[in-house]
């Protein structure tokens, strides 16, 4: 807060609003459906500003700065997505010996040494891919199946194939006898139908509890009405 527009130059003042609106939000979920002007409006009402009492050259700055602010969380985010998605592979099939590119493991053995680790990995880590997504949680599911699996590179046989071969394909011997004839989806929350992946069961439950956590806030759009 605190107004600060008046003494200073003006070189120095869009780079400081630009910080600003960078700093105010970082702590938002900002769907993509939302605009930059949405985002903007939504952003004056939480701070009680009108718009129409904003100067159109600070607005044109404020917007300036919006873009900025989802152009920098894009790129940061679409490099996280896809360290997901590779970890997200790896767990699926089951592969321990995946590396990253300086040639660093994956997954930790803890992740990948039982069905019921692989599981949780595997669960942990749709919910991360879905929260970089930024998918409002009113989606419709096919809609927010279909963004995962683009954003994963994975085609819907390619997700549909997958699975098998964590439950019928080579553990690690570590695996106790009786925990390596449970099916992949034990140890899942419940109410899969009998033809649901792995992953699929992740992402119904992920969403599911996406929506549950969803506060008036969370999102900048929505609570606000």
């Amino acid at each position: 807060g605190g107004g600060g527009a008046g003494g200073g130059g003006g070189a120095a003042a869009p780079a400081s609003l630009e910080q600003a609106v960078h700093v105010s939000l970082e702590q938002y979920d900002l769907p993509m459906s939302m605009s930059d002007s949405l985002v903007l409006s939504e952003l004056l009402t939480l701070i009680e500003l009108p718009r129409s009492s904003v100067p159109f050259r600070v607005e044109e700055e404020l917007l300036a700065a919006v873009a900025a602010h989802r152009s920098q969380r894009a790129i940061a985010s679409a490099s996280s997505l896809a360290l997901v998605a590779q970890k997200l592979r790896a767990a699926l099939y089951n592969d321990s010996t995946a590396l990253d590119a300086d040639g660093a493991p994956l997954l930790a053995p803890s992740e990948t040494w039982s069905v019921a680790a692989i599981n949780g990995t595997v669960h942990a880590l749709v919910g991360e891919a879905l929260n970089l997504l930024e998918l409002e949680p009113e989606q419709a599911e096919p809609a927010g199946w279909r963004s995962l699996l683009g954003r994963l590179n994975l085609s819907h046989s390619d997700a549909e194939q997958l699975t098998p071969r964590l439950a019928d394909g080579p553990l690690p011997s570590s695996v106790p006898p009786a925990e390596a004839g449970r099916p992949a989806s034990a140890g899942g929350a419940g109410g899969g139908g009998a033809g649901d992946t792995l992953l699929r069961l992740a992402f119904r439950e992920q969403r599911e509890r996406r929506a549950a956590e969803w506060l008036p806030g969370r999102a900048l759009a929505g609570g606000i009405a």
